[in-house]
């Protein structure tokens, strides 16, 4: 009876341990999934800063 009870004790140890494994391992990704965004996001931003800064230079060159 207590050989049961000791099996059992390990399994269920052993799946907390797989599941806490992988909630870090998916929480990792996510973290790392939202800093390429990020990055996306502000090369973006620069890409129309620049693009915009370019339009407005050929518009004003156009006026003189």
């Amino acid at each position: 009876m207590q050989s049961i009870s000791i099996f059992i004790f390990l399994l269920i140890f052993i799946f907390c341990l797989i599941a806490t494994f992988t909630f870090i391992y998916y929480l990792y990704r996510i973290r790392k999934y939202n800093e390429t965004i990020e990055e996306d996001i502000d090369d973006d931003i620069t890409a129309n800063v620049i693009e915009k800064f370019f339009n407005y230079k050929k518009k004003k060159k156009r006026k003189f």
